[in-house]
């Protein structure tokens, strides 16, 4: 098993005034129409799969998560073949990879399963926010574990994060739709999702990312499907779909389709910008899940819970922006709330060149080469 050596306090930090001009090199993004396009449609798909999934997991008479997991997990990978076979690319599975990457699958299972039921007994707003402590249990647990260094900015966030949940909970927790069991569900939730981060940095071995994000959902498959015969799910799923109103079997049809438009939009926006832009992205994304979905699934917030709201997306920010620009401290890359794109993104510094031109394309294989997680 192979343990990447990130941090170098050898390395100096940057100057002041060069850490500006350090965040505009890393955010190296084609601007040219495609390039826009194309982190605008994985943006886009990323947010409706969000609004799917809780329209889908929340249905009271309609409760069958590890068959749904199963299913998006085969869509997932049939993208991944397909895509390959496009691109005339051959994933490098072999034993020890799959070896390596399954305690980090078994998580990314976990993870899975415990976003469906906390979709189902809470709502996204509140969901945003508790999901906005995972990134400080990693940064705790890599400091205390690994002897991480933490960036003043990174304490600031950390307090903006509990914060946020000490104002979200009080607000909410007596709103019938935020109940307590949604909270168990989400806390449950970020616990595996920093394990999950954990394993993948420090557990899953020197791989090509998209061969692990691969297996990670290669591996799913079986043991989702055989909860879902436990749980009595494939002999009733038949019958209950037929049962379901037009209105909450489009988002389920569209959650199918999502989990693989999600994946081959990422990679073409992979082509157009950089992990630190996607990252940026995925901080956004949160500010259209927690609008659209307040007024989609009609959540009654205070002002104060609000706030609350404000503060957790806030504090993301302000992970991304210090962790990215105090990594060559050897400070890991800030995570991000897909799984997924957790996979896929690079952990660690990569060189910068100093003239970056915004009409170079580098093409989603070759990023991958030389960013192997």
């Amino acid at each position: 098993m192979e343990i990447h050596a990130i941090y170098s306090p050898a390395t100096p930090p940057l100057p002041r005034r060069s850490i500006f001009q350090a965040s505009l090199r890393n955010l190296d993004i084609a601007w040219d129409t495609a390039g826009i396009l194309a982190c605008l449609w994985w943006a886009t798909q990323s947010v409706a799969l969000v609004l799917a999934n809780k329209a889908v997991f929340s249905q009271p008479l309609f409760d069958f998560p590890w068959l749904i997991i199963t299913i998006q997990c085969v869509v997932v990978v049939f993208a991944f073949s397909l895509v390959a076979i496009v691109r005339r690319e051959q994933p490098a599975i072999n034993l020890s990879q799959v070896s390596n990457m399954l305690v980090p699958s078994i998580l990314f299972l976990l993870y899975h399963y415990s976003n469906a039921r906390s979709l189902r007994f809470i709502s996204l707003p509140a969901f945003t926010v508790v999901k906005s402590l995972a990134p400080l249990g990693v940064t705790t647990v890599e400091r205390i574990a690994f002897g991480n260094s933490i960036p003043t900015g990174v304490y600031a966030a950390m307090a903006l994060s509990l914060l946020a949940n000490v104002f979200t909970f009080d607000s909410a927790s007596a709103i019938s739709e935020t109940s307590l069991l949604g909270y168990a569900w989400s806390l449950f939730n970020v616990t595996t999702h920093i394990f999950y981060v954990l394993a993948l940095r420090y557990c899953s071995g020197s791989y090509k990312a998209t061969d692990k994000a691969f297996v990670a959902n290669l591996l799913s498959i079986p043991i989702a499907f055989l909860f879902s015969i436990a749980n009595q799910e494939v002999t009733t799923f038949s019958h209950e779909i037929t049962l379901l109103p037009s209105v909450v079997r489009l988002p389920l049809i569209l959650s199918f389709a999502l989990s693989a438009g999600c994946l081959v939009s990422v990679l073409s926006a992979f082509e157009a910008a950089s992990s630190d832009a996607l990252r940026y992205l995925a901080q956004t994304n949160k500010i259209a899940i927690v609008l659209l979905g307040a007024a989609i699934f009609r959540t009654k917030f205070t002002p104060h819970a609000w706030f609350g709201v404000f503060l957790a997306v806030f504090s993301g920010f302000c992970f991304v922006y210090t962790k990215s620009h105090n990594s060559s401290l050897g400070i890991p890359r800030p995570i991000v709330s897909s799984p997924t794109l957790e996979l896929l993104l690079p952990t660690e510094d990569c060189p910068v060149e100093e003239n970056v031109s915004v009409s170079r394309k580098v093409t989603a294989s070759q990023k991958f080469n030389d960013t192997e997680i």
